[in-house]
């Protein structure tokens, strides 16, 4: 596999033993039953999928109808929006990201205090320890847990995940950073 991988990096075409490019390897000139295969397929999944995109619109347009009237009868819709985002999160890292915010308005001064009663919760799971861990930049190797225990696995997997959310931030980011 990587044989081949290297080979097309290289600008060859992979072959078959005889020599031909091989059907459906993108090796060459790909053969009309390759095309007669799959044409009817992407045609039936495109019709199943403007299907259901035409059902979501109208559901989505309904949806937009009921926040309208909720919003009419005064009713905050940006406030059951976001209720409704939090309700769908895990508990224990809303509870950890209100305390956050509650923290930053503090060392801000600002006269905000809507979340000053809200208290970090103990985190007692490997996984999410280690992902508060390298979100937070600590090294892979201050995992406190056993070595070679499950626990040690979760909390490696935990850190691992904190640090592609740091490095899928930067990405998102990177247009925003003002040039030094």
């Amino acid at each position: 596999m990587a044989e081949r991988a290297r080979s097309r990096r290289k600008g060859k075409k992979v072959k078959g033993a005889n020599g031909v490019a091989r059907a459906g390897h993108n090796s060459g000139e790909v053969p009309d039953e390759v095309y007669q295969r799959w044409l009817p397929k992407i045609e039936l999944a495109t019709k199943v999928y403007d299907s259901a995109a035409k059902i979501a619109k109208k559901r989505k347009s309904e949806l937009a109808s009921v926040f309208k009237a909720a919003g009419n009868d005064g009713c905050h819709r940006d406030a059951i929006h976001r209720a409704r985002g939090f309700a769908k999160q895990d508990r224990a890292q809303l509870a950890i990201e209100f305390a956050e915010v509650g923290r930053v308005l503090r060392l801000m001064e600002s006269p905000i205090d809507l979340f000053a009663d809200v208290k970090r919760p103990e985190i007692t799971s490997p996984y999410l320890r280690g992902q508060q861990a390298g979100q937070r930049g600590d090294p892979a190797t201050d995992n406190p847990e056993i070595p070679g225990s499950e626990a040690f696995m979760d909390w490696a997997a935990g850190w691992e995940n904190g640090q592609q959310g740091n490095r899928e931030t930067l990405k998102g980011d990177s247009a925003a950073l003002p040039l030094a």
